[in-house]
C-alpha cells in the first residue's frame, strides 16, 4: 500500500478517563478480530449511503428543502454507518487522475531518490517521504505487532493557503509537475471539505466491504468528531486488507479535515463534548494539536504493548 498524504489516524495516548479506556479496549478487540478475519475479497458489502451534495456545490440550482434532505442523509450516515460515498462534488476527474499519476511515479522511483524526500516532522506535523515499515499503527494502538506494510508521502496545504504554519511541504524535483498536481488536489479537497461542513447504529465489529462508487469520494467520521459528539457520531474502525490473489500495489490518496485545527500554536483550545439533553460527557476536553502530537509521535515508534 502506498499513501500519498498523512493526517490523523485513529489512535489514543494512555487513557486519561474511563471513556478513553473503554475506547482503547474496544479498538484492540476489533483489531484482534480483524487480524484473524477474511480477506477483503470475501467480505460482505457494507450499507454505505451514496449522497449527492451538488445542491451545496451549486446552491443556486437547488431549494432549501433539497439541502435539508442532504443534511438529513449525511447526519443519518454519521450516526450509523460512519461512512458515506459522496457524489456531485464537482472535482474534475483530471485532478484525481493527475495526483494518482504523480503518486505512482514517485513510489516507482528508485529508493535513493525517494530518500532525498525523507519526512521532516515537528509537533503535530509530518511532511515528506516515510519509507516502508517505518510507521506502526500497532504502536499507536498500544499493541504488539509488526510495522505497517506501506510507504507513504505526506503533504499539507501549500504556502499560499497558509500551509507554512503547519510545516513546509517537500516536493520531489525528479517528478515533473508533482507540486502542481498535489497542490491542485489539496485545493479541491479543501473546497469539498467546506461544502461537507455545511451539510454536515454501529452494529458491533462485523467487517464489511465498502463499495467502490465510480467518481465518488468515500468519507468516514473520525475519532475527534465521535468524541466531540459524545459518541452520537460513529467513528467506525476501518482497515485496508489485501484482495484475494491480487499482487498489484494499492494507492490511497487521503485528505484529513483541518478546518478545526488552528493555524497557530497559541490558539489550540481544548474541545469539550457536545452532549444531548440529559447526557454526561464521556471524555475529557482535548485539543486537536495535542491529539495530533500524540498520534504522530507514536506512529513512528516501535511496536510495543501499552497497558490500557
Amino acid at each position: 500500500m502506498a499513501t500519498a498524504t498523512r493526517g490523523c489516524v485513529w489512535a489514543e495516548h494512555p487513557p486519561v478517563d474511563e471513556g478513553h479506556r473503554r475506547m482503547v479496549q474496544q479498538v484492540n478487540a476489533a483489531v484482534a478480530e480483524a487480524d484473524a478475519g477474511p480477506a477483503a475479497g470475501v467480505l460482505p458489502p457494507a450499507r454505505v449511503p451514496r449522497v449527492d451534495i451538488s445542491c451545496f456545490v451549486h446552491p443556486e440550482r437547488a431549494s432549501s428543502a433539497d439541502r435539508d434532505a442532504v443534511v438529513d442523509q449525511v447526519l443519518a450516515a454519521s450516526q450509523h454507518a460512519g461512512f458515506v460515498n459522496i457524489v456531485g462534488h464537482g472535482v474534475p476527474q483530471s485532478v484525481v487522475d493527475g495526483v494518482l499519476a504523480a503518486s505512482a511515479a514517485f513510489f516507482q522511483s528508485p529508493m535513493e531518490e525517494k530518500q532525498r524526500c525523507i519526512a521532516k516532522s515537528g509537533p503535530g506535523v509530518l511532511r515528506g517521504y516515510v519509507p516502508y515499515r517505518n510507521e506502526s499503527i500497532n504502536a499507536v494502538l498500544g499493541r504488539v505487532g509488526p510495522a505497517d506494510l506501506r510507504e507513504s508521502y505526506s503533504f499539507g496545504p501549500p504556502d499560499h493557503m497558509g500551509g507554512s504554519a503547519y510545516g513546509t511541504n517537500t516536493y520531489p524535483d525528479f517528478i515533473a509537475d508533482f507540486s502542481h498536481h498535489v497542490d491542485y488536489y489539496y485545493a479541491e479537497m479543501r473546497r469539498v471539505e467546506i461544502v461537507m461542513l455545511e451539510s454536515g447504529d454501529d452494529n458491533g465489529y462485523q467487517w464489511q466491504s465498502v463499495p467502490v462508487v465510480p467518481g465518488a469520494f468515500t468519507v468516514n467520521i473520525g475519532d475527534m468528531l465521535a468524541r466531540w459528539s459524545n459518541d452520537c457520531f460513529a467513528s467506525s474502525l476501518h482497515r485496508v486488507n489485501a484482495n484475494v490473489n491480487c499482487d498489484a500495489p494499492r494507492h490511497s490518496i487521503l485528505y484529513f479535515s483541518t478546518s478545526v485545527l488552528p493555524l497557530y500554536p497559541n490558539s489550540d483550545p481544548k474541545v469539550e463534548c457536545i452532549c444531548r439533553h440529559g447526557e454526561q460527557p464521556k471524555y475529557e476536553p482535548l485539543s486537536v494539536g495535542e491529539y495530533l502530537h500524540h498520534i504522530l509521535s507514536r506512529l513512528q515508534a516501535p511496536a510495543c504493548r501499552v497497558d490500557s
